[in-house]
């Protein structure tokens, strides 16, 4: 004799069957990514011409992350999550940002953080500001002067080939000195710049000069 199952009985039995599949289980949600935080860096200046040891202090910092100030530092050491130890690179003198990068491209900056100082070479304008055609002093220092070492008068931001025909002068080898020059009849950002053996590498730059209309 064939039976046939009542639809209460296979409702029942679907029932359980469902019961005895697992629930899936919900992914754990990954903790969110942030960027590291540069506070603070010590010291805050230090040599163009020789690597100093700083410490750079935040948050966030992770094993494996890399420093820049401006170029990238060597030796870097993440002590744990809010300190850092690095070497500066060698860099012309001036102002740059600390940057602290995760290995996986998150960064933090310190504007300005970092002031490279040259010990061997410097060059300075008697003032920051000069009306066209006025006259200006510009003095140096540098550790052996070369005879045919130059100092000139440039525009910010362009090449050291396009100095300012009438003012720049050789140094003559003296290890010191002051020139007085006239200043630019055009007005502009000047800086004064010493130069190695009759060449365009310079050795530093001054603070910018800023000529105003007479």
């Amino acid at each position: 004799m064939t039976r046939t199952v009542g639809a209460g009985l296979l409702a029942l039995v679907g029932l359980m069957v469902a019961c005895e599949q697992p629930t899936p289980s919900r992914p754990t949600p990954l903790p969110p990514v942030t960027a590291p935080s540069v506070a603070a860096i010590t010291p805050t200046t230090g040599s163009a011409e020789i690597p100093v040891l700083v410490t750079i202090r935040g948050s966030g910092f992770l094993a494996g992350a890399t420093v820049t100030l401006d170029a990238v530092a060597t030796d870097v050491t993440v002590i744990d999550g809010t300190t850092i130890t690095a070497m500066t690179p060698v860099h012309g003198p001036g102002t740059v940002d600390v940057v602290v990068t995760n290995p996986a491209g998150h960064s933090g900056r310190l504007t300005g953080g970092f002031t490279y100082i040259s010990h061997r070479y410097t060059i300075t304008s008697s003032t920051s500001t000069v009306v066209t055609g006025g006259q200006l002093s510009v003095s140096w220092t540098v550790p052996v002067g070369g005879a045919f070492d130059w100092v000139g008068l440039f525009h910010v931001g362009e090449p050291s080939t396009n100095y300012e025909s009438g003012w720049w002068q050789y140094t003559d080898g003296a290890p010191s000195g002051t020139v007085t020059l006239q200043a630019p009849t055009t007005p502009g950002q000047y800086e004064f710049r010493y130069l190695l053996n009759d060449g365009y590498v310079d050795a530093v730059r001054s603070s910018p000069v800023t000529v105003t209309p007479g």
